[in-house]
């Protein structure tokens, strides 16, 4: 009897453990997207008030995204895409190219769920060791749901010679550590991860199996 009560204390204490460790990898990774959004508006403020003001709005509606949905285990993957697409208009709007980046959603995202955050590193990851000056697009999206029990995203951008000696030293940096763990905690035995560095060409390719 002690032995089956000792055993279902320990399954809670490491329920626990992952519920607290999941906390502190998402608290982990909101400054660090914070802290590069407010550096791109920053950029704006004197050179153009009005692509400034427009920063704020999106900023105000992933500050919205953050509020509402970082504290969910998981949330609908639209919402997921809309975040997405509000980090890229802010980073294309520092680079003052909309076309710099291709992102293409393939097959239908409703009814799937993913942890939030989940893919923001990758494209975090795409933008901070890119190369600005490679033929468009510099940054390459595909997230494959055609089939809805299969999530297939992948990440593809040149890298610079500092970001390609960067990413060879750390690839990713604490974004992608941070992501692989939460990985490994919430999918263990349904994921896999390839991270490719050559030739200059960065490339992640994840897929997550939702059976």
């Amino acid at each position: 009897m002690d032995g089956y009560i000792n055993q279902q204390q320990k399954t809670l204490l490491e329920k626990q453990n992952v519920k607290s460790e999941l906390s502190l990898l998402k608290s982990q990774i909101n400054p660090h997207f914070l802290f590069n959004t407010l550096n791109t508006i920053h950029s704006f403020v004197k050179r153009d008030p009005d692509k400034a003001a427009h920063s704020i709005i999106k900023l105000s509606g992933i500050m919205r995204f953050i509020l509402s949905n970082t504290n969910h285990e998981k949330i609908p993957l639209d919402k997921e895409i809309n975040y997405l697409d509000d980090y890229i208009t802010l980073e294309t709007f520092r680079l003052g190219n909309p076309d710099f980046v291709s992102f293409i959603v393939k097959g239908h995202p409703d009814d799937i769920s993913i942890p939030p955050m989940l893919l923001i590193p990758f494209v975090e990851n795409a933008f901070k060791h890119g190369e600005i000056k490679t033929p468009l697009p510099g940054i390459k999206i595909i997230l494959d749901v055609t089939n809805p029990k299969l999530i297939n995203f992948t990440v593809e951008n040149v890298v610079s010679a500092i970001g390609n000696q960067n990413n060879v030293q750390n690839p990713g940096g604490i974004g992608l550590e941070n992501v692989m763990r939460r990985l490994q905690l919430i999918y263990p035995d349904k994921y896999h991860l390839t991270i490719t560095n050559k030739d200059k060409q960065f490339i992640v390719h994840l897929s997550i199996n939702l059976l």
